[in-house]
Protein backbone atom coordinates (compact mmCIF):
# COMPACT_ATOMS: atom_id res chain seq x y z
CA UNK A 1 0.00 0.00 0.00
CA UNK A 2 1.38 3.38 -1.00
CA UNK A 3 -0.88 6.07 0.37
CA UNK A 4 1.74 8.09 2.26
CA UNK A 5 1.63 10.90 -0.29
CA UNK A 6 -2.18 11.02 -0.33
CA UNK A 7 -4.18 13.22 2.04
CA UNK A 8 -7.76 12.22 2.95
CA UNK A 9 -10.13 15.08 3.79
CA UNK A 10 -13.82 15.32 4.62
CA UNK A 11 -15.55 18.00 2.57
CA UNK A 12 -17.46 20.60 4.55
CA UNK A 13 -19.76 23.44 3.56
CA UNK A 14 -16.69 25.69 3.26
CA UNK A 15 -15.22 23.46 0.53
CA UNK A 16 -12.59 24.58 -1.96
CA UNK A 17 -14.38 24.96 -5.32
CA UNK A 18 -11.49 23.22 -7.09
CA UNK A 19 -12.49 20.16 -5.07
CA UNK A 20 -15.92 20.12 -6.72
CA UNK A 21 -14.43 20.26 -10.22
CA UNK A 22 -11.90 17.58 -9.24
CA UNK A 23 -14.68 15.44 -7.76
CA UNK A 24 -16.66 15.68 -11.01
CA UNK A 25 -13.59 14.83 -13.10
CA UNK A 26 -12.68 11.78 -11.01
CA UNK A 27 -16.28 10.55 -10.85
CA UNK A 28 -16.79 10.77 -14.60
CA UNK A 29 -13.41 9.23 -15.45
CA UNK A 30 -13.64 6.37 -12.95
CA UNK A 31 -17.18 5.35 -13.89
CA UNK A 32 -16.44 5.53 -17.62
CA UNK A 33 -14.02 2.61 -17.08
CA UNK A 34 -14.99 -1.10 -17.05
CA UNK A 35 -17.02 -2.68 -15.60
CA UNK A 36 -19.40 0.31 -15.60
CA UNK A 37 -18.69 2.17 -18.87
CA UNK A 38 -21.16 4.87 -17.81
CA UNK A 39 -21.27 8.51 -18.88
CA UNK A 40 -22.49 11.44 -16.81
CA UNK A 41 -22.76 15.16 -17.36
CA UNK A 42 -21.12 17.55 -14.92
CA UNK A 43 -24.61 18.66 -13.85
CA UNK A 44 -25.72 15.06 -13.11
CA UNK A 45 -22.69 14.45 -10.90
CA UNK A 46 -23.18 17.77 -9.10
CA UNK A 47 -26.95 17.37 -8.61
CA UNK A 48 -27.24 13.61 -8.02
CA UNK A 49 -24.03 12.89 -6.10
CA UNK A 50 -22.18 15.93 -4.71
CA UNK A 51 -25.16 17.98 -3.47
CA UNK A 52 -27.09 15.31 -1.51
CA UNK A 53 -23.94 13.98 0.16
CA UNK A 54 -22.72 17.46 1.07
CA UNK A 55 -26.16 18.24 2.55
CA UNK A 56 -27.02 14.96 4.34
CA UNK A 57 -23.96 12.73 4.30
CA UNK A 58 -20.22 12.62 3.93
CA UNK A 59 -17.78 13.20 1.08
CA UNK A 60 -14.17 12.10 1.55
CA UNK A 61 -11.59 13.19 -1.01
CA UNK A 62 -8.20 11.63 -1.64
CA UNK A 63 -5.84 14.46 -2.57
CA UNK A 64 -2.39 14.29 -4.08
CA UNK A 65 -0.71 17.70 -4.24
CA UNK A 66 -4.17 19.21 -3.59
CA UNK A 67 -5.57 17.48 -6.71
CA UNK A 68 -8.52 15.09 -6.30
CA UNK A 69 -7.45 11.53 -7.21
CA UNK A 70 -10.20 9.63 -5.39
CA UNK A 71 -13.54 10.08 -3.66
CA UNK A 72 -15.89 8.27 -1.36
CA UNK A 73 -19.48 9.22 -0.51
CA UNK A 74 -21.66 8.00 2.33
CA UNK A 75 -25.18 8.84 3.40
CA UNK A 76 -27.83 7.41 5.69
CA UNK A 77 -29.76 4.86 3.65
CA UNK A 78 -33.05 6.57 4.49
CA UNK A 79 -31.77 9.81 2.92
CA UNK A 80 -30.57 8.31 -0.39
CA UNK A 81 -33.64 9.26 -2.40
CA UNK A 82 -32.30 10.36 -5.80
CA UNK A 83 -33.02 6.99 -7.44
CA UNK A 84 -36.69 5.86 -7.24
CA UNK A 85 -35.92 2.48 -8.88
CA UNK A 86 -33.29 1.78 -6.22
CA UNK A 87 -35.70 2.80 -3.45
CA UNK A 88 -38.41 0.50 -4.85
CA UNK A 89 -35.92 -2.39 -5.07
CA UNK A 90 -34.82 -1.85 -1.46
CA UNK A 91 -38.42 -1.67 -0.23
CA UNK A 92 -39.33 -4.97 -1.92
CA UNK A 93 -36.22 -6.64 -0.44
CA UNK A 94 -36.30 -4.99 2.98
CA UNK A 95 -36.33 -8.32 4.84
CA UNK A 96 -32.85 -9.09 3.44
CA UNK A 97 -31.28 -5.87 4.76
CA UNK A 98 -28.95 -6.00 7.77
CA UNK A 99 -31.20 -3.68 9.81
CA UNK A 100 -34.89 -2.83 9.31
CA UNK A 101 -34.20 0.76 10.43
CA UNK A 102 -32.74 2.38 7.31
CA UNK A 103 -31.51 5.33 9.39
CA UNK A 104 -29.01 2.94 11.04
CA UNK A 105 -27.49 1.79 7.73
CA UNK A 106 -24.56 3.82 6.45
CA UNK A 107 -24.99 3.62 2.66
CA UNK A 108 -21.57 3.54 0.98
CA UNK A 109 -22.98 5.07 -2.17
CA UNK A 110 -19.87 5.92 -4.19
CA UNK A 111 -16.18 5.21 -4.36
CA UNK A 112 -13.97 6.17 -7.28
CA UNK A 113 -10.24 6.40 -7.84
CA UNK A 114 -8.48 7.66 -10.95
CA UNK A 115 -7.17 4.70 -12.96
CA UNK A 116 -3.64 6.18 -12.70
CA UNK A 117 -3.89 5.69 -8.93
CA UNK A 118 -5.35 2.20 -8.76
CA UNK A 119 -3.62 -0.48 -6.66
CA UNK A 120 -2.23 2.02 -4.14
CA UNK A 121 -4.68 1.32 -1.31
CA UNK A 122 -6.64 4.53 -1.87
CA UNK A 123 -10.01 2.76 -2.24
CA UNK A 124 -9.43 0.82 0.98
CA UNK A 125 -8.47 3.97 2.88
CA UNK A 126 -11.58 5.74 1.52
CA UNK A 127 -13.70 2.80 2.73
CA UNK A 128 -12.08 2.75 6.18
CA UNK A 129 -12.52 6.51 6.56
CA UNK A 130 -16.22 6.25 5.72
CA UNK A 131 -16.74 3.35 8.13
CA UNK A 132 -15.16 5.53 10.83
CA UNK A 133 -17.56 8.34 9.88
CA UNK A 134 -20.43 5.85 10.21
CA UNK A 135 -19.27 4.80 13.66
CA UNK A 136 -18.91 8.43 14.78
CA UNK A 137 -22.48 9.06 13.59
CA UNK A 138 -23.98 6.03 15.38
CA UNK A 139 -24.69 3.79 12.39
CA UNK A 140 -24.83 0.06 13.17
CA UNK A 141 -24.22 -1.30 9.65
CA UNK A 142 -22.74 -0.33 6.31
CA UNK A 143 -24.13 -1.39 2.98
CA UNK A 144 -23.33 -0.87 -0.69
CA UNK A 145 -23.93 -2.27 -4.13
CA UNK A 146 -21.44 -2.99 -6.87
CA UNK A 147 -21.18 -4.73 -10.22
CA UNK A 148 -21.46 -8.50 -9.87
CA UNK A 149 -18.68 -9.04 -12.42
CA UNK A 150 -15.49 -7.06 -12.94
CA UNK A 151 -15.62 -5.04 -9.73
CA UNK A 152 -12.63 -4.79 -7.40
CA UNK A 153 -14.98 -3.58 -4.66
CA UNK A 154 -16.27 -7.01 -3.67
CA UNK A 155 -12.90 -8.30 -2.50
CA UNK A 156 -11.98 -4.98 -0.88
CA UNK A 157 -15.20 -4.87 1.18
CA UNK A 158 -14.88 -8.55 2.12
CA UNK A 159 -11.43 -7.70 3.50
CA UNK A 160 -13.18 -5.04 5.60
CA UNK A 161 -15.62 -7.61 7.10
CA UNK A 162 -18.34 -7.08 4.49
CA UNK A 163 -20.38 -9.99 3.21
CA UNK A 164 -22.35 -10.36 0.00
CA UNK A 165 -26.05 -10.50 0.89
CA UNK A 166 -27.18 -13.82 -0.55
CA UNK A 167 -30.13 -13.60 -2.90
CA UNK A 168 -30.01 -9.82 -3.20
CA UNK A 169 -29.12 -9.17 -6.84
CA UNK A 170 -30.45 -6.26 -8.86
CA UNK A 171 -30.76 -6.31 -12.65
CA UNK A 172 -30.05 -2.76 -13.83
CA UNK A 173 -30.35 -3.48 -17.55
CA UNK A 174 -33.79 -1.84 -17.57
CA UNK A 175 -32.68 1.11 -15.44
CA UNK A 176 -34.06 4.48 -16.51
CA UNK A 177 -30.53 5.72 -17.27
CA UNK A 178 -28.97 3.66 -20.02
CA UNK A 179 -26.60 1.09 -18.58
CA UNK A 180 -23.73 0.14 -20.85
CA UNK A 181 -21.96 -2.01 -18.31
CA UNK A 182 -20.02 -5.25 -18.62
CA UNK A 183 -22.17 -6.45 -15.74
CA UNK A 184 -25.83 -5.46 -15.60
CA UNK A 185 -26.29 -7.24 -12.27
CA UNK A 186 -25.49 -5.56 -8.98
CA UNK A 187 -24.75 -7.39 -5.75
CA UNK A 188 -25.23 -5.94 -2.29
CA UNK A 189 -22.66 -6.12 0.50
CA UNK A 190 -23.18 -5.34 4.17
CA UNK A 191 -21.18 -5.37 7.35
CA UNK A 192 -21.41 -4.43 11.00
CA UNK A 193 -19.83 -1.13 12.09
CA UNK A 194 -17.78 -1.81 15.20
Amino acid sequence: MNTFDIKFVEVGSDFNHSHLSGFIKVYKEAFSQPPYNETYSDEEVNTDVWTPHLKDGCIILALENEQVVGLGCTISMDKWEHDPEFQAFIEVNRSKLPNDDLSKICWMSEVAVLPTHWRRGIGTKLAETRIAWGKKNNFTHFMLRTAKKGSNSIKMWQNLSGKVIEGLIQDVSTHAKEVNSQSTERVYISGIIK
